[in-house]
């Protein structure tokens, strides 16, 4: 959400279903985890649709110093 209370899209990947748990590190690298338990077996009358392999995407963020100057909300950049 930016400073004016909008949600932003910072980031678009089919393989993003159902991320879990986003974590940041130390070195501004972003992981979204993505488990596809909502394709598990049991909610689908046994029948798994999980997509093997499940999923770590991994993204770098550019500093917040840049991202307040490259899109003037303050909001961390996604560098692919």
């Amino acid at each position: 959400m930016n400073p004016q209370h909008q949600i932003q899209t910072l980031l678009l990947d089919p393989h993003l279903h159902w991320v879990d748990a986003p974590i940041l590190d130390k070195q501004d690298r972003r992981y979204l985890p993505v488990p596809h338990i909502d394709r598990a077996a049991m909610f689908h009358a046994g029948h798994s649709q999980i997509q093997w392999p499940v999923r770590v995407i991994a993204s770098m963020l550019l500093n917040r110093r840049s991202a307040t100057m490259n899109n003037g909300a303050g909001l961390p950049v996604v560098k692919l």
